[in-house]
């Protein structure tokens, strides 16, 4: 396949660039073309061009033109949300989600109590669900750095209280009269400490994670 040189470098790099926003390792797009994995490196490596049938391949795979691979020319399309604001709308939901069930169950330590809480929490993970399936691949990458660091924070208290909660009804019986004496200061300094160390784990975790996902 002929074509001027000055093509060459652009072609490589947004070949490049639509494989990690597909999230695809160099490995994965060679499968889904058909070529070998050292093919796929040297097409971004500006060390070789691909083939017109594997170019009309990775358009119908990235969902764009062949004009846009080639030349650079982006195609028509629809705009695209940008999902770091479904994001940041998201947290701030899971925040006033949590407030308002701490709320809720300080003063009736019921789990409709809470319950009101946890349907605010609810609406701020389905609004990041929808931002992150309908906005741009940048973004969505940029709202998931955003997004989980922060909210493993504010989602994490729901599961661990609700164990806590259990675990206290299988200890006491359901008879709670004494639970006063049995959670001592020391207990809630502990579990503290024990919910801080999960939630600073979880997010070192979440975003070597994320910079894996990026170096692909």
């Amino acid at each position: 396949m002929e074509m001027d040189n000055r093509n060459l470098t652009g072609l490589a790099e947004r070949i490049r660039e639509l494989r990690r926003a597909r999230g695809l390792s160099q490995e994965e797009l060679a499968d889904q073309v058909g070529v070998s994995r050292q093919a796929v490196s040297k097409w971004e490596g500006d060390q070789s061009l691909p083939e017109l049938d594997k170019v009309l391949a990775l358009s119908l795979l990235f969902e764009t033109s062949t004009d846009y691979l080639l030349k650079g020319e982006r195609p028509a399309r629809r705009n695209q949300p940008d999902a770091r604001i479904f994001a940041i709308v998201a947290t701030a939901l899971n925040a006033v989600g949590l407030i308002l069930s701490a709320i809720g169950w300080s003063e009736e330590q019921t789990a409709s109590g809470a319950g009101g809480g946890w349907i605010v929490m609810a609406m701020g993970c389905m609004i990041f669900a929808v931002g992150r399936t309908l906005g741009e691949g940048n973004s969505c990458r940029q709202a998931d750095k955003i997004f989980w660091p922060l909210n493993l924070w504010l989602l994490a208290p729901v599961p661990l209280a609700a164990l806590a909660w259990g675990l206290l009804r299988f200890r006491l019986g359901g008879d709670f009269s004494f639970a006063k004496e049995w959670i001592q200061p020391r207990v809630i300094v502990v579990s503290l400490a024990i919910y801080l160390l999960l939630c600073a784990l979880g997010d070192v975790w979440i975003l070597q994670a994320l910079k894996k996902k990026a170096q692909k």
